[in-house]
């Protein structure tokens, strides 16, 4: 396998896409700094991409999908509107595969929460397995 070939971000944008889910989704820096949606989602590498074999025929590594949603007016956090699209993740991800990737939750670190009042958006940060096989 190439360096160009390999694409897990992309693997798994096209995986939420499959599902159902019908936000913007940002896989490859992306993401515009202006004119965002009231939700969306990126996906980013956090940490290295491990190979096992020589020909880069095993592979692991972590993404973050990161899903942010517009505050209230009142700068409270979008509970029932996180929950929502938390649910839809809840069945598309965790054991799935598509590809060559293979795709399960970090249960070491699986999730992290913040809001940032001065964007706008409160953010869910799941952490992702991936493991790569390409024959």
């Amino acid at each position: 396998m190439k360096l160009t070939e390999i694409k897990p971000k992309d693997s798994l944008k096209q995986l939420l896409i499959n599902a159902g889910v019908t936000v913007p989704i940002y896989a490859n820096n992306d993401m515009p700094t202006s004119g965002l949606a009231n939700e969306f989602i990126s996906i980013s590498q956090n940490g290295l991409l491990n190979s096992y074999t020589r020909e880069l025929s095993f592979m692991t590594s972590t993404l973050a999908l990161s899903l942010s949603v517009k505050l209230l007016s009142n700068g409270a956090t979008n509970i029932t509107k996180e929950k929502l699209l938390l649910d839809i993740f809840e069945e598309s991800i965790n054991g799935k595969s598509l590809g060559d990737n293979y795709f399960e939750y970090d249960l070491s670190n699986l999730m992290t929460d913040s809001r940032n009042i001065t964007a706008g958006y409160s953010t869910k940060i799941i952490n992702v397995k991936v493991k790569t096989y390409k024959k």
